[in-house]
């Protein structure tokens, strides 16, 4: 439902560029190409790349790219275009994506404001960034437990990732310093 609801606020027109930076499994990608093709996607694993060609996208025609620069040309079968990159170092060009989608990313960045700088600078002036961000005040609790262990050093950083958490107000805060024009916030299954 969670990805359903971040492809359908994309409101994908035919010939948009769209870009996954943190694609994970692939699911949204997935998604997209029941819209869209060619999608791309960028993750900081290359391991995580190749296995989602050989369990997600398995049924698709898949490039993985040593970097961007091998973004075009594209061959006209090519369903989706991956590629290594990291939020906080990213090489996605500028002024190329019209709609930018982060879904479950920003809980494991430790420089939110860098990563968002990041994503604004890459923007077109009409581009979208759609993104996901678990709140601290979450419902379920799972992030102030989690905050509450990581002051106290019983966050055990050698087996789990570490996370980060925001809050409404501050997150929309840091989104008008950076320049995001704020289209629209909705709360979604505790995110």
């Amino acid at each position: 439902k969670l990805v359903q609801t971040v492809v359908g606020m994309t409101h994908v027109k035919a010939h948009d560029k769209i870009i996954e930076i943190g694609c994970g499994h692939g699911l949204v990608l997935k998604e997209l190409l029941k819209h869209i093709r060619p999608v791309y996607g960028a993750d900081i694993s290359k391991e995580m790349l190749h296995r989602v060609t050989d369990t997600t996208l398995s049924d698709k025609k898949v490039k993985i790219g040593e970097s961007f620069k091998d973004i075009e040309p594209l061959d006209s079968d090519i369903d989706v275009f991956l590629t290594t990159d990291d939020i906080l170092h990213t090489q996605v060009p500028s002024q190329y994506f019209d709609k930018i989608i982060s879904v479950e990313v920003l809980r494991y960045v430790d420089d939110i404001d860098k990563a968002l700088g990041n994503i604004r600078n890459i923007m077109k002036d009409d581009s979208i960034y759609i993104f996901t961000a678990p709140n601290l005040w979450s419902l379920h609790l799972f992030p102030i437990k989690y905050s509450i262990r990581k002051m106290l050093n019983l966050v055990n950083k050698e087996k789990e990732l570490l996370q980060y958490f925001v809050t409404e107000s501050s997150l929309k805060r840091k989104l008008k310093k950076l320049g995001f024009e704020i289209v629209g916030f909705r709360k979604m299954r505790y995110i």
